[in-house]
């Protein structure tokens, strides 16, 4: 019984945050337009918008299997991680913000991630089907618990995103990555240097459906290690999905996520079924 509340509990709070975004992009959709036929000037929060992103990191096959519905693949309970960002645009190609992350579990209980400032590019370069955008700047502020442990003081990260569509066909691909600094005020076993690497492949189905694969690769560099001594995270994972916009300003995307270190390979049990969410709340 215990297991399935914890799963219900993880339903129920992905479909209030579905509910809550889709009145708010409604809502949000209803005034632009209102305002647009009353021709209202242009006023700061025109310039403003809010962002949600939702992710629901689910059970494991073998663990919906044994009956545990409330653990993932490696034990872990499953959790819903939260991400609002707020930002304003501050020339019609660069924007700046501000963004808080937290996961909350079935406990229930929150825990925060590190809030970070940022600074990003609409269009860095453009040269046919080739697109460059992407944040230039992050500031990762010591929020978390991990950062107060590890005595970090900030994460200076770089986060460009590739995007190139193939010819007039429906596929597509993009490739997100970054790199990160972290600067300690002592060391405390905490990674001095991080990076990810996400290539995507996608294909469009339609306007509003699209398909999608790609690999989640995470190195580390740990405090004290030379920079060229690099390890594997152990968060590898290949990702296989779906994505639907209900709206222009409101998606669902179901997908399988499948571990990429060889000991996991050998055991279909270890899939993961998530579900994202993301709206434009203003």
């Amino acid at each position: 019984m215990k297991t399935n509340s914890a799963l219900n509990w993880g339903m129920r709070t992905l479909a209030v945050v579905v509910a809550f975004a889709s009145a708010s992009v409604f809502a949000a959709d209803s005034s632009t337009s209102t305002a647009t036929a009353a021709n209202v000037a242009p006023k700061l929060s025109d310039k403003m918008s809010v962002k949600y992103l939702g992710i629901l990191v689910g059970p494991s096959v073998r663990g919906i299997s044994e009956g545990a519905i409330d653990q993932q693949s490696d034990g872990s309970k499953v959790f819903l991680f939260n991400r609002m960002a707020l930002s304003t645009n501050l020339t019609k190609e660069i924007n700046a913000g501000l963004t808080t992350e937290f996961d909350l579990t079935a406990d229930p209980k929150a825990r925060a991630r590190d809030l970070y400032l940022r600074a990003g590019h609409s269009k860095w370069l453009t040269a046919g089907n080739l697109k460059v955008s992407g944040d230039f700047f992050r500031a990762y502020l010591p929020t978390s618990i991990k950062a107060h442990n590890t005595h970090r003081v900030v994460g200076l990260r770089f986060y460009p995103t590739v995007e190139y569509q193939i010819g007039s066909s429906r596929w597509s691909l993009t490739s997100y990555q970054y790199v990160q600094k972290n600067i300690h005020t002592e060391a405390a076993g905490g990674d001095q240097m991080f990076a990810e690497w996400v290539p995507v492949v996608n294909y469009q189905l339609n306007p509003k459906v699209s398909f999608y694969g790609n690999f989640d690769g995470v190195l580390k560099n740990k405090q004290g290690a030379s920079l060229t001594n690099w390890s594997d995270s152990g968060e590898n994972e290949w990702d296989i999905g779906a994505s639907y916009d209900v709206t222009p300003k409101f998606n669902v995307s179901p997908y399988l996520a499948f571990p990429a270190n060889m000991e996991a390979k050998r055991n279909l049990g270890t899939l993961s079924i998530n579900v994202l969410v993301s709206a434009k709340l203003l």
